[in-house]
């Protein structure tokens, strides 16, 4: 075992030091470890150089090496943690030790980790696009703020929601109010999700068309797709997180517009620009067989022409 790997060990449960973690890893890889090629779901994107992993179920996965010398021995090289394990022997045991942490010298996934996220994925779900099945919105509510998050003690200016505790911020997109009073077994809660695109999306038809602009190498002022789109948008536009499933994804779109039900636009989200913070970058539109038949042949008789 690689000090590596119990560095990492210690890590996983937000320890500084890791003496005495080898000692711990090798007395449960005794009592329930096994070398597997497969793993469990909770930790199934895991990977390792061998393919092979020690499991000690429910408690620690060690991704596996070959030994560098050739004999026939394993190497484990990393550590990680089943969560529902950490959660209830880290947090919840250092709670009950009366141990403290202040969140506002914690940040990224190390401050996330000690957030109970089932208040705010409920929002995340509900204003900000994230899946209906609640496991999968956390790993994307996770994916979005773990990366960056850090806790404040004032909020950014365009947050409108309640007071908490302390904040937790992320990209200066995401706001999580918390509670330093932790439940089952995490030391705080997040009581909310707001982005802050969220005022946005309740706006409909001109409202919506007076916060957005054209970029102007795809759709410039006076082309038929711009004002196609423009009377749309006005008539009944609305924003949307996710593009329609007939859309093409754009690789620059954070949210898209649709219209009528058959015109959908990916547009890139610039709130440097408060008054006009939807740039349109393309347009889609929904056609029908006989639609698309006849658009190909009248791009062809043009080609010909």
């Amino acid at each position: 075992m690689t000090n590596r790997c119990a560095e990492a060990c210690a890590k996983e449960f937000g320890l500084s030091q890791s003496d005495g973690v080898k000692a711990w890893l090798y007395k449960i890889i005794d009592e329930r470890g096994q070398v597997t090629s497969e793993l469990p779901n909770p930790v199934a994107p895991l990977r390792s150089s061998s393919g092979f992993f020690m499991v000690a179920d429910k408690v620690v996965v060690l991704p596996l090496a070959k030994a560098p010398d050739g004999t026939a021995r394993w190497v484990a090289t990393d550590c990680k943690v089943f969560p529902s394990y950490r959660r209830r022997h880290s947090s919840g045991a250092r709670r009950q030790a009366g141990t403290r942490i202040d969140p506002l010298t914690l940040a990224g996934a190390e401050l996330v980790r000690h957030l109970n996220l089932s208040r705010a994925v409920l929002s995340f779900q509900r204003r900000c696009g994230g899946d209906p099945d609640p496991a999968i919105a956390r790993e994307q509510l996770l994916w979005d703020v773990a990366r960056d998050a850090r806790a404040v003690t004032t909020p950014p200016d365009w947050y409108r929601g309640g007071q908490a505790d302390f904040y937790v911020v992320s990209g200066d997109e995401y706001v999580l109010p918390a509670s330093r009073k932790g439940s089952a077994g995490y030391f705080f809660d997040a009581l909310n999700c707001v982005h802050r695109a969220g005022e946005l999306f309740a706006l409909r038809g001109t409202a919506l068309a007076a916060r957005c602009r054209f970029d102007q190498e795809t759709m410039p002022a006076g082309s038929p797709r711009r004002e196609l789109l423009a009377a749309a948008l006005t008539a009944d536009g609305q924003l949307m997180w996710h593009p329609p499933q007939w859309a093409r994804p754009h690789p620059m779109a954070r949210f898209w517009v649709a219209a009528t039900g058959r015109l959908a636009a990916p547009v890139a989200w610039q709130p440097q620009h408060p008054s006009h913070p939807l740039l349109v970058l393309d347009l889609a539109e929904r056609l029908s067989l006989a639609d698309r038949a006849r658009r190909w042949l009248g791009d062809r008789r043009a080609g010909a022409a």
